[in-house]
C-alpha cells in the first residue's frame, strides 16, 4: 500500500512540474497569459462577491425576489444541512415568506464578504423577533442574536448554483 502512495505522488509531482505555464503572449505584448485570467477571475470573484452581499441584504429587507436575483432555477439550498435540500426556487420563496412573517423584523449587520474562485462567503450578526408561529414551533416573542455565515456558490456565467449557511443558534 505504501509503494502505491509513494508512486502516485511521485507521479502527480511529475506531471505538476511538466504542466508549468511560463510563457509569454505575442498578442498581448509580452504579458504573460495566465496574469490575464488571474485579472479576469479576480473581477469574476469580486462581482460574485457583490452578488452574494445583495443577495443577504435583500433577505435582511425581506425582498424575496432581489434575494434570488442572481440564482439559477435549478439552484439548490442545502441550508444548514439539518433537512432535506430544497432545489425549487417556488418552495424557497414560499419557505421564505413564512421565515418573514414569523419573523417580521429580521435583520442583517456587519456583513462581511470573503471570495475565493467560484464560492463566496457572507458572515455577518442577525437578529430577530420570533412573533408568529412556524413550522409546528410555538412563538415565543422574544428577540435573538446570532452570527450567521452564507455559503454560496456561483457558475461561469455569475449566478448562484448552490447556498448553505451556518448558523450558532
Amino acid at each position: 500500500m505504501k509503494k502505491i502512495i509513494f508512486f502516485l505522488g511521485s507521479g502527480l509531482l511529475v506531471l505538476s512540474a511538466c504542466n508549468s505555464n511560463k510563457g509569454t503572449s505575442a498578442t498581448t505584448g509580452g504579458t504573460d497569459s495566465t496574469k490575464m485570467s488571474s485579472d479576469m477571475k479576480i473581477k469574476m470573484a469580486e462581482s460574485n462577491k457583490q452578488k452574494a452581499i445583495a443577495s443577504v441584504q435583500a433577505f435582511s429587507n425581506h425582498d424575496v425576489e432581489g434575494v434570488f436575483k442572481d440564482t439559477t432555477p435549478n439552484s439548490v439550498d442545502y441550508g444548514d444541512g439539518s433537512g432535506a435540500p430544497m432545489n425549487n426556487l417556488d418552495s424557497s420563496k414560499a419557505g421564505m415568506k413564512a421565515f418573514f412573517k414569523s419573523f417580521p423584523d429580521v435583520k442583517a449587520d456587519n456583513i462581511i464578504a470573503l471570495a475565493d474562485g467560484d464560492y463566496v462567503a457572507v458572515l455577518a450578526d442577525w437578529s430577530c423577533t420570533f412573533k408568529s408561529d412556524m413550522m409546528g414551533m410555538k412563538a415565543t416573542g422574544k428577540t435573538t442574536k446570532f452570527h450567521d455565515c452564507d455559503f454560496f456558490k456561483f457558475n461561469e456565467s455569475g449566478k448562484i448554483t448552490e447556498h448553505h449557511s451556518i448558523q450558532n443558534l
